[in-house]
């Protein structure tokens, strides 16, 4: 309904652009190139997205190794993607554990941010700074040892969510009683909450 207001089109149309789009995106499965792997693939659709720029008018004056990824992409899925298109050219830690390192260092460096200022509180754009650098360092570390980070955080969201909830129950659902305990009381429910299959 939107693209009618700001274009003529039917769905039938839709479905033909998105096809043709789809087709000429994808020549190593409907064309005869030939995809070895994920890599490749994503260089046959990089490709093809700097050709119908360039068919737009559009300038491409450089076709980067890093994917032109949709805004609307999570940051922590665009963060493990840009790691690993990096290191397809070889920028990347030989093994784990300089990715252990560079997560100590931007961990003390956001420590340093937060830290409040002789003369008022901490920068708080240093500090959202070093909180974006360490959740980019975390993704890396994700890509290097075989997780991906978003399904990951969906998973502890999960159980957060359901161990909370248990907290919840254990206090009848009542927010005033969870506000009158004490840290350690909420804590003490929490251990218990973790322990329940």
């Amino acid at each position: 309904e939107i693209l009618h207001e700001s274009e003529p089109a039917d769905l039938a149309e839709i479905a033909r652009l998105g096809n043709e789009k789809l087709i000429r995106r994808h020549p190593h499965v409907f064309g005869d190139r030939q995809a070895e792997n994920s890599t490749e693939s994503q260089e046959h659709w990089n490709a093809m997205k700097a050709a119908e720029k360039r068919a737009r008018g559009q300038v491409v004056d450089r076709e980067s190794v890093l994917r032109d990824l949709p805004a609307a992409v999570a940051p922590l899925h665009q963060a493990h993607t840009l790691g690993r298109d990096a290191a397809a050219v070889g920028f990347d830690w030989p093994d784990t554990s300089g990715v252990w390192q560079k997560l100590q260092e931007e961990l003390a460096e956001l420590q340093e941010a937060a830290r409040p200022a002789a003369d008022g509180p901490a920068d708080p754009a240093a500090v959202e700074h070093e909180v974006g650098d360490l959740l980019f360092a975390v993704a890396n570390l994700a890509r290097h040892l075989g997780v991906q980070p978003d399904v990951a955080l969906r998973q502890a969201n999960r159980r957060f969510r359901e161990r909370f909830a248990l907290i919840e129950q254990r206090y009848g659902w009542n927010r005033e009683r969870m506000k009158a305990a004490s840290l350690d009381e909420l804590e003490a429910a929490w251990q218990a909450a973790k322990k329940q299959p």
